[in-house]
């Protein structure tokens, strides 16, 4: 499944989820690379992310930033 990042910030103000044009992502890669982040950090003894950020425009990852990309591709 393909879906598609609108880049839309989470606040007015900031600079996070900043991209200039939507771009795609793999939701299976996504959800791996999520899942790699949270291992690492806790490894690290650090506390597992909550909030999931887009890894190309760091904006977070919320059903209006995201569609699914219809199939063509």
């Amino acid at each position: 499944q393909l879906l598609q990042c609108y880049g839309v910030r989470a606040e007015a103000g900031s600079t996070r989820g900043s991209a200039e044009r939507a771009h795609v992502l793999c939701a299976p890669c996504l959800g791996r690379w999520f899942d790699v982040q949270n291992q690492t950090r806790e490894a690290h003894g650090l506390e597992p992310l909550r909030r999931r950020m887009c890894p190309v425009c760091q904006c977070e990852l919320r059903s209006l930033s995201l569609s699914n990309v219809s199939s063509g591709w």
